[in-house]
């Protein structure tokens, strides 16, 4: 009964499928430059022949784990930092490989988006209509180092809207042929994936994932990779077609069948997959160490195991309240809500509205808000060194509980990219007056600039940044490393970056606790705060008093001063 009935999903993977690569002749070289370019703003000077070696070589590496990861029944992702630090750039010395791995995320979808063109295929746009039309759900289940690069160029092409959920391998934890991908994007599409199609490229990972969780119909697309699996695989698929024309017709052909289906009532879900992904949230089978735990993602993201720091002086500067001023917007807010509220797959009669959104995602950034203050009396306390930092799935699948247990799969699917969303709707941002001069003095004095922040979005923040003009050396985002301030890790791993001396930079905060105290316990001689944030100024004044910081400052300018009379006493001493 494979492909004579209609599915009641129809389940795409991304490259071979939907879009054909194409090798760029330059795709190397450009990469390499911009790299390069990234490297020297941080104060590293790296030939570009080094680094596309150096690349080269890590792209071969990771192409073997890849073929390794495919011969398990039930593979982990690594992450962005993993991927950048680990495979592509390993080699390199430590402040610029760590300069790197603090941008893995945005570096990772440029490489996707400057190595290959991406072609839609012969027939999709056609069988994508033809889904629409028929109100045939859709899902793309793809596994991806940079699903942020997918989604932009879904987006790119107008193809993103037609699809219900986007289940990429980076942002669920897992990869096919774990078979909970695809039935994650079955939960999210509320369709039973024994009553779906997949569709794949490869034998290895699609097909092995597609029989493995037991799909009604196992479709192959020939691409380059389809007749050339790197071993021996036992699974076959029902069909092979050249392109998607073939699997247009073969739909079109199911949908003139009677539905099997039709009389029958939906079972809730597949249990022989689905028992296991409802028991993990995060997506990570039984045994294997989840992505949200904080002390996994900090040992596997090249993090510092040993503080290796250079002689060069850096200013580490908070973003919020700090770099910017912000005010509530929630008209935007309420924008984002509805665009969510309007894509949530619901089941029949199920009713989500906006004004719910926006009060289930108050109730979750308040349940949040108990953690992180309860954390930082840990901390200081002394029972807490290492704080973790809220996770994007955690964050979603709260709202989604205040929601009432709508559509929890979607929610983990999309929750890094609805993250980045609401970040970028909750405020508007005000550049801090002052700020471009403290930076210039800084680049004049050869300190290199590292922007080291709690975040929910590390790609807003930076987006943010490149908005107002602003040149950083690199970014060590809490949601990105997966420990928040006040722990020390952050604040190391923004020294080792910098190669920087502890004892001679600077952190520039707004807060007692989580800016001056966790600097103080990374070692970090001068900390600044800056009145004007969230923090009231007799707080304020009572870290200084207390010896939490060494200075408040009521403008950036006060700081250059302070910055320019230390680095000159500096060379007195050294010149005497």
């Amino acid at each position: 009964m494979a492909l004579t009935h209609r599915p009641h999903g129809l389940l795409l993977d991304f490259g071979g499928v939907v879009f054909e690569t194409q090798k760029r002749p330059t795709g190397l070289r450009d990469v390499a430059r911009h790299v390069r370019e990234m490297l020297l703003r941080g104060g590293y000077d790296l030939s570009e022949d080094e680094l596309a070696r150096e690349l080269e070589a890590g792209r071969t590496g990771l192409k073997h784990w890849k073929h390794s990861s495919s011969r398990r029944p039930y593979p982990t992702e690594i992450d962005a930092r993993e991927v950048v630090g680990e495979f592509l750039f390993s080699r390199l010395p430590e402040g610029p490989r760590r300069l790197l791995i603090a941008e893995a995320t945005e570096l990772l979808a440029t490489i996707s988006m400057t190595m290959s063109d991406h072609i839609v295929r012969p027939g999709i746009p056609e069988l994508l209509e033809f889904c629409k039309a028929n109100e045939i759900p859709l899902g793309i289940v793809s596994n991806a180092h940079a699903g942020l690069a997918h989604r932009r160029i879904l987006a790119e092409h107008g193809l993103d809207s037609y699809f219900g959920v986007q289940v990429y391998s980076d942002e669920v934890g897992i990869r096919k042929p774990h078979p909970g991908m695809i039935a994650l994007a079955a939960d999210a599409l509320h369709v039973d994936v024994d009553k779906c199609w997949y569709v794949g490229d490869t034998q290895d990972r699609d097909v092995a994932a597609g029989r493995a969780a037991g799909v009604a119909g196992l479709i192959l697309t020939r691409s380059k990779h389809t007749d050339n699996p790197p071993f021996y695989v036992r699974e076959t698929p029902d069909a092979v077609f050249d392109d998607p024309r073939g699997l247009l017709d073969a739909l079109i052909n199911a949908t003139e069948q009677m539905d099997p289906y039709s009389s029958q009532q939906p079972p809730a879900s597949s249990p022989q997959v689905r028992v296991e992904s409802a028991s993990l949230p995060t997506g990570v089978p039984a045994g294997a160490s989840s992505q949200s735990d904080p002390a996994s993602s900090h040992q596997t993201s090249g993090s510092l195991t040993t503080n290796v720091f250079g002689s060069r002086a850096a200013l580490l500067i908070d973003h919020g309240g700090v770099i910017s001023t912000s005010t509530p917007n929630p008209e935007a807010v309420n924008e984002v809500a509805e665009d969510i509220a309007s894509r949530i797959p619901l089941l029949p009669g199920d009713v989500v509205t906006a004004s719910e959104v926006c009060e289930a995602i108050d109730s979750a950034r308040a349940v949040h808000k108990k953690l992180k203050t309860a954390w930082n009396e840990a901390f200081l306390a002394g029972s807490r060194t290492d704080i973790p930092e809220q996770q994007p799935t955690e964050f979603w699948a709260t709202v989604n509980e205040f929601l009432g247990v709508v559509n929890a799969a979607w929610f983990r699917a999309e929750a890094h990219d609805l993250t980045v969303r609401f970040a970028r709707a909750k405020t508007s941002r005000t550049l801090r007056p002052g700020i471009p001069e403290l930076f210039e003095t800084c680049r004049e004095n050869g300190m290199a600039i590292i922007v080291v922040s709690n975040t929910i979005s590390g790609r807003t923040v930076r987006s943010e940044c490149e908005r107002h003009g602003l040149t950083i050396d690199a970014f060590v985002c809490s949601d990105e490393i997966g420990v928040r301030k006040p722990s020390a890790p952050i604040f190391e791993e923004a020294l080792a970056i910098a190669s920087a001396d502890p004892k001679n930079s600077w952190f520039l905060g707004d807060k007692p606790v989580n800016d001056a105290a966790g600097a103080r316990r990374a070692g970090i001689a001068n900390r600044a705060l800056i009145r004007g944030g969230s923090t009231p100024d007799n707080v304020l004044d009572n870290a200084l008093s207390d010896g939490t910081a060494t200075l408040v400052v009521d403008t950036p300018q006060q700081l250059s001063s302070a910055i320019i009379h230390s680095l000159a006493k500096e060379d007195h001493v050294h010149n005497v």
